[in-house]
């Protein structure tokens, strides 16, 4: 008898896609930044000189997981550009980036520590990535078109973050596709996982789409 699956949330499911992508933008933002000036305005310029690339981004977002205009707006409401929030302080922004990297490195985060900070960020944005391949995935499972369309739609949404964040796409996506493999898929597809058979088979279809088009062939394939 296979076990009833509980539906997330429209919510919660924009929730699992926003929180890496802010993230990205954080870790992209920090890794612009020199250190000893104030880190909002930085922030702020490194989101301003990408809002095409998350228009557009937001734009396969909302069709992949069939957002409302509300639910979208939680993106710009919450992302820590507005008007009324506040500075970053140090030891706030280094707990963040910590978490964002599955805190690879001790709390507090020095950032007078070149090497540690690099290695921070370089962690987060690959963990984020996978993050947000996953949570793009799972809304396309749970409220998402047909397979083409929804693999479609997956695999721009990943490169335009590439873009984004400045990864090479190739490369960065191909990497990010194994890990998400190994931590997301491989446990979703188990016979003895608590998705429907029928769930299953739609994931391993979708993966297997988002798979051909993200993986570069390894040199000796």
């Amino acid at each position: 008898m296979e076990c009833k699956t509980v539906e997330p949330s429209e919510v919660s499911l924009a929730y699992d896609i926003f929180a890496p992508l802010w993230g990205l933008l954080q870790l992209g933002a920090v890794r612009e930044w020199d250190g000893a000036s104030a880190f909002r305005p930085v922030f702020l310029k490194f989101v301003t000189a990408r809002r095409d690339s998350l228009a557009r981004l937001l734009t396969g977002i909302q069709a992949v997981a069939d957002l409302s205009d509300e639910t979208m707006a939680i993106f710009e409401e919450q992302g820590g550009w507005s008007d009324g929030d506040p500075e970053f302080v140090p030891d706030q922004l280094g707990a963040s980036l910590l978490m964002y990297s599955g805190f690879v490195a001790e709390y507090p985060l020095d950032f007078s520590d070149a090497d540690t900070l690099r290695r921070v960020i370089d962690a987060g944005t690959d963990l984020q990535l996978v993050n947000l391949l996953q949570g793009l995935v799972g809304a396309a499972l749970v409220r998402g078109p047909e397979i083409r369309s929804a693999a479609s739609l997956v695999t721009e949404s990943m490169g335009i973050a590439a873009e984004i964040i400045a990864a090479h796409a190739g490369p960065a996506l191909a990497s990010t596709v194994r890990s998400w493999r190994i931590a997301h898929l491989a446990p979703a597809v188990r016979p003895d996982s608590n998705m429907s058979e029928a769930r299953r088979a739609r994931l391993r279809a979708l993966a297997l789409q988002v798979e051909s088009s993200l993986v570069v062939s390894r040199p000796d394939h």
